[in-house]
Order: C-alpha cells, then sequence, then structure tokens
C-alpha cells in the first residue's frame, strides 16, 4: 500500500523536476530572445533577463504542489495503536477458534470485508460462514450491510 508519506515525495520529485524545466525553457528563450535583440548595443537590449509572465504562473501554480508534497512528508503517520490491538484481543475473548478467525481476517481487511472473500480465505461453506457471522452480529462485535448482491462485514470494535 502507498503511504501518503512516498506520495508526498512523488509530488515533491514532481514539482522540482517542473520547476527545473520551466526554468530551463526561461533562460533559454532569454537567450534567443537577447540573441536576436536589434539594440545597436546589446547590454541596452529591452528584452534583457526578460521572464514572461507563463513562467510567473507556472511558479506560482508550483509553490502549493510543492507545500502539498511537504505536508504529506511531515505529516505525522498514524500507526495502529496496541489499544487498537488489546481491543481485537478484548473482543475474541470467549469466542471459539472459528469465530476468532472470521474477527482476525476483517480486522486485517481494515475492518471491512466482503463476505464471499471470507469464504475464499476459510474454505469455510457460505451457511457456515452465514452462521458464524450471525453469531458475531448477536454479540455486537461485526455487522452486515448489503451491497449489490453481497453482503460486506464491517468490523464494530467493541462488545
Amino acid at each position: 500500500m502507498i503511504s501518503g508519506k512516498n506520495i508526498g515525495y512523488v509530488i515533491i520529485g514532481l514539482s522540482i523536476i517542473i520547476l527545473v524545466a520551466l526554468s530551463s525553457f526561461t533562460v533559454r528563450l532569454n537567450e534567443l530572445t537577447h540573441a536576436s535583440c536589434d539594440a545597436i548595443n546589446p547590454d541596452n537590449c529591452p528584452h534583457r533577463d526578460y521572464i514572461p509572465e507563463q513562467t510567473f504562473l507556472g511558479v506560482l501554480a508550483l509553490v502549493p504542489l510543492f507545500g502539498l508534497g511537504l505536508y504529506l512528508v511531515l505529516k505525522p503517520q498514524v500507526k495502529e495503536s496496541s489499544t487498537q490491538r488489546i481491543n481485537i484481543k478484548k473482543m475474541t475473548e470467549g469466542l471459539d477458534e472459528e469465530e476468532k478467525k472470521i474477527i482476525k481476517l476483517v480486522n486485517d481487511s481494515n475492518g471491512v470485508v466482503f463476505q464471499s472473500e471470507l469464504m475464499e480465505k476459510t474454505d469455510f461453506s457460505k451457511v457456515k460462514i452465514t452462521r458464524i457471522l450471525d453469531k458475531l452480529e448477536a454479540k455486537n462485535l461485526l455487522e452486515r450491510r448489503r451491497r449489490g448482491m453481497s453482503n460486506v462485514v464491517i468490523l464494530k470494535g467493541g462488545k
């Protein structure tokens, strides 16, 4: 899974590449304009050190993009806390092995998983999965929501 920090690095890298390209085009344009100047003294050329508005607009657009990249890189990463792991341990207290297996699979899928995916991962029959989910729903540990022709299983997080 791609983290926000990695996306931030990509955005910063792209911003720098675009800035380098933009500045090199501006420098080259300035050289060409200066070389084609008709002024008698080339140092008095009215186009000398001219920076087009497009360059300013490009840099102006890159500043917030670069800022977004920095924000993503420097933003503290949210990690699974030990209290969440303890809650899962507490949730599975008093459950049989099959119920624990289901809770663990849903938790490992960030708390949301399709019922059909649980069947694939456990090799339990559709009926067995349904019965286990019925028990876990009755214990208020998870809930099922209808999504089209299938169910989404959502971990509730507490008794």
